[in-house]
C-alpha cells in the first residue's frame, strides 16, 4: 500500500488547483482537490525543526489506513480536507488523522467519516504541549470513535465539532499516569 507522503524536517502545503474563477478574495469558485487513495499512510511527516511546518487544504483522503500522521510539527494548518477512513489492516485500527507532540495548529472545517467497515477511529490527538492548539467546526460522521485526546494536552481547544451517527464514542479524553507515581 505504501506512502503518499513521507517527510523529516521538511515544510510544504498541499493546496487545491483552481478550475474556476478566482474571485477578490482569493477564493476559487471550483476548487480540484489533492487524492491520496487506498494508502497505508497517506502523509507521515516527522519535526525536530520548528521552522518547517505543514498545510493541507482541499485535499480527499479515501481508503488509507492513516490519513496523516503528524509527530512534532510546528503550526500545522489542516483545513477543508475529507477523510473517509479505511477498514483496518489486520489487527491494526484505522485513522484519519494522528497528531502527536504538535504545536500551535489549526485542524478546522475537515470531515471524517467511513464508507467501511467496522468503522474506525476519526482523529486521535496526543501530547499538545503548547496553548494555542485549535482543532475547530470539524464534522464527523459515521466513525466508530470521534476524537480522542490522549496524554498531555492542555493548549487543546476543541469547540463547535460535529458529530452524526457515531458508533460508540464521539469525544473520548484519557490521560496515561505514569507507573513511577502508582
Amino acid at each position: 500500500r505504501g506512502c503518499g507522503i513521507g517527510s523529516i524536517d521538511a515544510g510544504y502545503t498541499l493546496k487545491e488547483i483552481c478550475a474556476g474563477t478566482i474571485s477578490t478574495d482569493g477564493s476559487c469558485s471550483n476548487p480540484l482537490p489533492n487524492l491520496f487513495q487506498g494508502l497505508y499512510i497517506a502523509i507521515d511527516a516527522q519535526a525536530a525543526n520548528p521552522l518547517y511546518t505543514i498545510k493541507s487544504t482541499y485535499s480527499n483522503f479515501v481508503n488509507n489506513w492513516w490519513g496523516i500522521r503528524l509527530k512534532g510539527i510546528s503550526y500545522p494548518y489542516l483545513k477543508y480536507n475529507s477523510f473517509d477512513v479505511g477498514a483496518p489492516v489486520s489487527n491494526n485500527q484505522s485513522l484519519g488523522l494522528f497528531v502527536d507532540g504538535c504545536s500551535g495548529y489549526n485542524i478546522s472545517n475537515n470531515q471524517f467519516k467511513s464508507s467501511f467497515s467496522p468503522a474506525p477511529y476519526g482523529a486521535v490527538i496526543q501530547n499538545s504541549p503548547g496553548n494555542k492548539e485549535l482543532f475547530y467546526k470539524n464534522f464527523f460522521s459515521g466513525i466508530y470513535y470521534g476524537l480522542g485526546a490522549q496524554r498531555q494536552n492542555s493548549g487543546l481547544l476543541m469547540q463547535c465539532n460535529s458529530f452524526k451517527n457515531m458508533g460508540l464514542v464521539d469525544v473520548a479524553v484519557a490521560t496515561v499516569v505514569s507507573a513511577l507515581l502508582v
